[in-house]
């Protein structure tokens, strides 16, 4: 997706590059404060913004963060603040194109400036009751560009212990032992709600699978659980009064049309004067499997496929600035798609091949299309958008495509049966990406 040599330049920069926090814009919890820089490297002057809520979710796509920022080859940072009133183990769920990494407290918990892009990551660290404070680096080259940075506590820690204080032994005739009966303490709807356990279980489990969501609350007079992605439906509610221990689980199977290779569950407690809510997400195993298995995580970037893998002949051409490609299921009867670097795709009829135009004198080690492309790029003046031929035109017979639905966007994946290079074409919004497997 850029060139190799920029991008080890790119992260050897940012290797010796610092961590400083972003100048004080504010201190608030639960407010990201971000910097978005028009070059790489965090250079030129920055453009400052303010995002509300603990979750940041960034999809820029091929478009511009802010207008004062170009679309790609830019960089950006972001601080944020939470505050414990107990130890809590937090969980960190991170998405992004292209290169990220997170610190908390001055700690580096996640390093993916040089990952898979869009491939999703899971971290979990335990943080002491106090003020903690989170940094975020990310820079974009080209192409799609988004982040995803998800902080939600899992379960309470339990509280330091205190050294006991020294009792004088006794001088009197010890009292006989009396064992304890055991008193249900009521629930107190005015006192501070505390949970102490909410789990999803089995976590990873597959799709349509059945799970077991079990929580442990003091204090709450309701509770609320529900499972909004990736529908944003309201699939399940249970208002209760527990007593005082307030344990309860419910038995849930998931949706099997949900093809998103995740689903969130939430925890809502509350009483008259006080309220808490925590999330859990639940990746689950596809039915049905891609065709390819690499270290490109499409599974948590593109959900699940709709389809068996269908075996199709494809034609291709690679040219200076892209790709002319015939592959009938996705552009229609005699159709051939155009590919430019970036991102952009295009839509031409195909027309008789064509002889040489010429008029057009390519440079030395480029040529003119022949063949199945020839005529289309004549016709059309590609030479303009896709440059000169760089190699001739070659038909792949071990070929395959799926597709999947996942988030209203239909995506169409396909590539050689040696995983030689995989195609991912994003229906809705007309853009493609060429992975190719290291």
């Amino acid at each position: 997706m850029f060139p190799r040599l920029r991008f080890f330049i790119f992260l050897l920069i940012l290797l010796i590059g610092t961590t400083a926090a972003l100048q004080a814009q504010g201190t608030a919890d639960n407010v990201w404060y971000a910097e978005f820089y028009p070059e790489l490297y965090y250079a030129g002057t920055p453009v400052s913004q303010t995002f509300y809520g603990s979750q940041l979710k960034l999809y820029w796509g091929f478009g511009k963060p802010h207008p004062k920022i170009p679309s790609d080859y830019f960089s950006s940072r972001y601080r944020h603040y939470i505050t414990l009133d107990r130890p809590k183990r937090y969980r960190i769920v991170t998405r992004g194109d292209d290169g990220y990494r997170v610190f908390i407290d001055g700690n580096l918990i996640l390093d993916q400036r040089s990952g898979v892009p869009l491939s999703q990551h899971i971290t979990e660290i335990d943080l002491a009751a106090g003020r903690h404070g989170v940094y975020v680096e990310h820079y974009e080259m080209v192409g799609n560009a988004s982040l995803d940075i998800q902080l939600y506590p899992v379960r309470n820690l339990p509280l330091p212990t205190q050294s006991p204080t020294a009792t004088p032994a006794p001088t009197t005739r010890p009292s006989p032992t009396v064992v304890p009966t055991e008193t249900a303490v009521p629930v107190d709807p005015n006192a501070q709600i505390i949970i102490e356990e909410f789990t999803v279980i089995p976590n990873p489990t597959i799709q349509g699978g059945a799970v077991t969501v079990s929580w442990r609350v003091r204090n709450a007079t309701t509770i609320d659980i529900t499972n909004p992605i990736p529908r944003n439906r309201f699939t399940e509610q249970v208002s209760v009064y527990l007593g005082p221990e307030n344990v309860h689980s419910v038995a849930y199977t998931l949706d099997p049309t949900d093809i998103a290779g995740f689903t969130q569950f939430d925890l809502h407690a509350s009483n008259n004067v006080d309220s808490e809510t925590m999330t859990i997400n639940v990746s689950f195993d596809c039915t049905l499997r891609w065709f390819f298995q690499t270290d490109f995580s499409a599974e948590s970037a593109y959900g699940c496929p709709i389809q068996e893998a269908q075996p199709k002949k494809i034609s291709e051409q690679r040219f200076e600035r892209g790709w002319m490609i015939l592959f009938d299921e996705i552009a229609g009867d005699d159709s051939v798609l155009v590919f430019i670097d970036g991102g952009d795709i295009r839509i031409f009829p195909i027309e008789e091949p064509a002889e040489p135009d010429t008029n057009l004198e390519p440079p030395s080690g480029r040529y003119q299309p022949r063949g199945t492309f020839s005529g289309t790029w004549q016709r059309y003046r590609l030479q303009t958008e896709l440059g000169w031929a760089i190699r001739p035109s070659a038909t792949i017979t071990d070929t395959f495509w799926q597709g999947t639905a996942f988030s209203d966007t239909y995506f169409y994946m396909f590539g050689s049966a040696d995983l030689d290079t995989i195609w991912i074409i994003d229906q809705r919004n007309f853009t493609w990406l060429r992975y190719k497997p290291e």
